[in-house]
């Protein structure tokens, strides 16, 4: 069909375009299967992938954590001994005062 003067189409010609059809609409399954395959193979890979970096990630946020907690425990040791130093050594040094005390007694009586 080149232009105005063009003979209609035979029934060959419609043959000929419903053959090129069938072909063309055989390759786009085939195009269409390599691709879904591919994009299946795709997400396998991405799954793996994503599942091993949350994989490391839990590790280093369990060595994070494992960090904090021994921070922690370590600052609360740290706050316990400083809550008692002040005590125990006011305590010692009553009890220096009293031998102080009690020297002082012997010495004055000897």
């Amino acid at each position: 069909m080149k232009g105005k003067a063009s003979a209609p189409a035979s029934k060959a010609d419609v043959a000929a375009v419903k053959a090129d059809l069938a072909a063309v609409k055989t390759e786009l399954k085939g195009d269409i299967y390599r691709l879904a395959t591919a994009m299946g193979t795709l997400e396998s890979k991405m799954m793996q992938s994503m599942e091993a970096m949350q994989t490391r990630s839990d590790a280093k946020h369990d060595r994070t954590l494992q960090a904090i907690d021994s921070f922690l425990g370590k600052l609360e040791t740290y706050d316990c001994k400083s809550a008692t130093t002040p005590v125990t050594l006011d305590r010692h040094a009553k009890q220096l005062k009293e031998h102080a005390s009690r020297l002082d007694k012997l010495e004055a009586s000897a």
